[in-house]
């Protein structure tokens, strides 16, 4: 499963989206939601070091037997 998160300038996530399917609609829904509780990331920083929003993509791969 892929995804793409939004930053807020704290670092928190506000936002989560699915850029490629588990295949599971409730898996993918449940994990967003994970990420969007428990995700613990610094904001990004502009040019002179202030904090600013940003996104984070990344993927998750489940095995699932």
């Amino acid at each position: 499963m892929g995804f793409q998160l939004d930053i807020d300038r704290q670092g928190r996530v506000f936002r989560c989206r699915v850029t490629s399917s588990s295949g599971s609609d409730v898996l993918d829904e449940a994990t967003c939601e994970a990420l969007k509780r428990r995700a613990e990331l610094y904001p990004a920083e502009d040019s002179v070091g202030q904090p600013v929003a940003g996104t984070y993509s990344s993927q998750i791969s489940f095995n699932l037997d």
